[in-house]
Formats: structure tokens, C-alpha cells, sequence
């Protein structure tokens, strides 16, 4: 249809009107009047305003720019491509529908429906919005907050587990997203996705509240005074250093992790001391990340932490010494030496890199893999121990219980205690 720019198309018809393969240039296309479904697989921002009629109509659109879509009646779709629309203007009012649907179709680099500094996005009349593949999806977090979409996830016909990004203005103190429900639909299930939330750019304090059905994958703002919230499945924290954790030994935000076993993570290096409070931690039982020197005291027990995995960027001290009744789980990955002290309730500890290991266990019974061919020290306190040596020559030490030692190889000095 050769209509210019600043022109405008009008079509009226009580049938289908099908557009595919059609290059529309005129400014405005109003088919409000068609009773049939509309259906175009190739707009762009040449049509600047599109408007549909009463059918459950479907619209695509590919590469980005700004665009204002009215449907009316009728259970409409409409999908953008892997476009970044920042700085544009964007509005999408999908009409009086009851399952109307916006589909971002980030088949390449991920639909980015984000407005940026200079654009706006207002969204109306949906109630869907799917993410068809693995790639990160962004729209503005405030399109989300407070709203009651069903998020999707695949093709519509296969569902598909992805990733999709909540874009937060630096501006934002609070985002509420108990609301979203996640689609559970064998075509559509959206509840093997991610909601990921990234507020590091904000310098002001936030109230995050995740989804209740879904894992988010949370980062607060570079403030004191963060109030972090989880749902019900495995949700992740993120800190970029452990200097955002902590500030004269006490935690600067509240995290709670809810249901499912939730993983704070810290991403570069950074020390946590024995007196380090985690009293404003809660339902979170997982650590993951780096640092040269990790003690986690009484208050990390209290908390509920019990399973770390710490990626060595060097030497590292990881300990649960202080730790009286819960059993932990430590790993240690990374080619340095790991020197680990364990719960007095017993502990699950491997140690893979090939370097020389000091592993001391607790009363409990310890399982302890060392891994190398430098030769490890491991020692335990008691308690029917599992310990398996590297080739090495390892020196291990069960102490009492009924122990059973591996030595792997290398001229181990092998100590099993008293017992069997």
C-alpha cells in the first residue's frame, strides 16, 4: 500500500483483512471498522498509528521505532521483535479482550521494551505477556509493578524456561510484583522462568517484592536501607562486593528469601567476619561467591545459611567453626588452596582444586573430598567421617568414630582414631 508517511490508510470489511508480506508506508492504518481478523507478520514504525476492529487480531512487528496500537474487542496479539525500542514512544492499548497478548520475540538479542531517558512506554489491555525464548527480554519495571499480567513462556505452542528482565529506573523506591501470576499451561508455563530484577543503578533505597511462583533473581540499589523480598522458589540475591553487605559489622539491607532454597550471592571478592550480623537475613539458606577470607558466625546459623560454594580467586579461608547444630555443605572451586573449618554438627566439604587443602571438621560426621596431587591436611574431631584424599600425599585424620578413608593414592598419612 503506497500511502505516504503523513497519509492515511483506511480499510473497512466485515471479512479477514491479511497483510502478511505487506509493507504499509502510510503514517496511519486504521482498520477499526474490520469485523474479521487483522493480520500483518511485517509492520514497522512507518505505520506510526494502527488501529484494529472486534476479531482477535495479530500484529508483528519487526525493528524498532515508535508506534501507538488500538485493537477493539477480541483476544488480539501483538509481538515485537528483538528491537530495543529505548527512546522511543510506545503505546499499546490491545482493547476490551479477556486472554490479550503481547509477545516479545526475542529471537536474537532479546526485545529491550524499555523507555530509556528520552521515550515512554504505556501498556493497556493485556493481560499476557510472553518471552518465547531463552534470551533475556527487558521492559520497564514499572510496567509490571502492581499489575496482574500472566507471564508466558515459549511459542505459545511449546513453553519455554526464560529470563525476563524487569528494566528499574534509577528513580524507583519501591516495585511491588506479588501480583504477576505466572502461566502454568503446558504451552505456555512460565513458572521454570526467571524474573530478574537489577536496581544496582539506584542510589536511593528500594522495596523489592518478588513473584510468588517464580524465581527471581534480585538486585537491590547501591543504598542503606534496601528491603529485599522472595518468593515462594529458589530466589537469588545479588551484591557485587560484600561491602554492600555490611557496614560496621551489621547487614545494610533486610533480605528474606521466602520459600524454596534461596542463594545470596556476592559476585567479586570480599571478606565477611565472624562478627559480621546477619540478623536482617532470613529464609536464605544458600551462599554463593568469592572472597579471600569468609567466616560466617552464630548469626549466619541463626539466619539459616547452610550451604556455600565459593569460587577461589586466590587462597581462601572459608569457616562454619561457630556453628553449633546445623549440618552445612561447603564447596570450594578454583586451582588455590582452601582452608576450610566446619560446623560442629557435621558437614559435606569439597575442596577441587589442585592445591594444598586444610580442611579441620567438626564433632559431627564430616564428608570431606579433597581433590589435587600437592597433598592435603584433613582432620576431624569425631563422629563417623567419609574422607576421601587426592593422589597427594595427603595426611588425614578421622579422629574417633566409625571412619572410612580413601587415600587416592600418593604416601598418605592415614589416622583413623578409635572405632572401626
Amino acid at each position: 500500500f503506497n500511502v505516504s508517511s503523513s497519509g492515511s490508510l483506511t480499510v473497512k470489511s466485515s471479512g479477514a483483512v491479511n497483510l502478511s508480506g505487506v509493507t504499509l508506508t502510510a503514517g496511519t492504518f486504521d482498520a477499526s471498522a474490520v469485523t474479521g481478523k487483522v493480520t500483518a507478520t511485517t509492520l514497522t514504525s512507518a505505520a506510526q498509528i494502527v488501529k484494529t476492529g472486534s476479531a482477535g487480531d495479530a500484529l508483528t512487528y519487526t525493528g524498532a521505532g515508535s508506534i501507538t496500537v488500538e485493537s477493539g474487542a477480541g483476544n488480539d496479539t501483538v509481538t515485537l521483535d528483538d528491537a530495543t525500542y529505548s527512546g522511543n514512544s510506545v503505546s499499546i492499548n490491545l482493547g476490551d479482550g479477556t486472554a490479550d497478548t503481547l509477545v516479545l520475540d526475542g529471537a536474537g538479542t532479546g526485545t529491550l521494551l524499555i523507555a530509556g531517558s528520552t521515550g515512554k512506554v504505556t501498556l493497556a489491555g493485556i493481560e499476557n505477556i510472553r518471552v518465547t525464548t531463552g534470551t533475556v527480554a527487558q521492559i520497564d519495571a514499572s510496567q509490571l509493578s502492581g499489575q496482574a499480567y500472566t507471564l508466558q513462556g515459549g511459542d505459545g505452542t511449546t513453553s519455554a524456561n526464560v529470563t525476563l528482565g524487569a528494566k528499574v529506573s534509577s528513580s524507583a523506591t519501591s516495585l511491588d510484583f506479588t501480583k504477576l501470576v505466572a502461566s502454568t499451561d503446558v504451552a505456555t508455563k512460565f513458572t521454570g522462568s526467571t524474573l530478574a530484577v537489577d536496581a544496582s543503578a539506584n542510589t536511593s533505597a528500594i522495596t523489592i517484592l518478588g513473584m510468588t511462583k517464580v524465581a527471581n533473581s534480585i538486585t537491590g540499589s547501591a543504598a542503606k536501607g534496601d528491603s529485599l523480598v522472595g518468593g515462594e522458589l529458589n530466589d537469588t540475591f545479588t551484591y557485587s562486593n560484600s561491602s554492600l553487605l555490611f557496614a560496621d559489622k551489621a547487614m545494610l539491607d533486610t533480605i528474606v528469601g521466602g520459600a524454596g532454597n534461596d542463594d545470596l550471592l556476592t559476585v567479586t571478592a570480599g571478606n565477611i567476619a565472624a562478627t559480621d550480623s546477619f540478623a536482617n537475613l532470613s529464609s536464605v539458606e544458600k551462599f554463593s561467591g568469592g572472597g579471600a577470607s569468609l567466616v560466617f558466625g552464630a548469626t549466619a546459623e541463626t539466619a539459616g545459611l547452610k550451604t556455600f560454594t565459593v569460587t577461589m580467586a586466590a587462597a581462601t579461608t572459608i569457616s562454619t567453626g561457630a556453628y553449633t547444630t546445623t549440618a552445612t555443605s561447603i564447596t570450594a572451586n578454583g586451582a588455590f588452596a582452601a582452608t576450610i573449618t566446619a560446623s560442629a554438627a557435621g558437614s559435606t566439604i569439597t575442596a577441587s582444586g589442585n592445591a594444598a587443602h586444610v580442611i579441620t571438621g567438626g564433632a559431627g560426621a564430616d564428608s570431606v573430598t579433597v581433590a589435587g596431587t600437592t597433598g592435603s591436611k584433613v582432620s576431624t574431631a569425631g563422629g563417623n567421617d567419609t574422607i576421601t584424599g587426592g593422589t597427594g600425599a595427603d595426611s588425614i585424620n578421622a579422629g574417633d568414630g566409625d571412619d572410612a578413608i580413601t587415600g587416592a593414592g600418593g604416601a598418605d598419612t592415614l589416622i583413623g582414631g578409635a572405632g572401626s
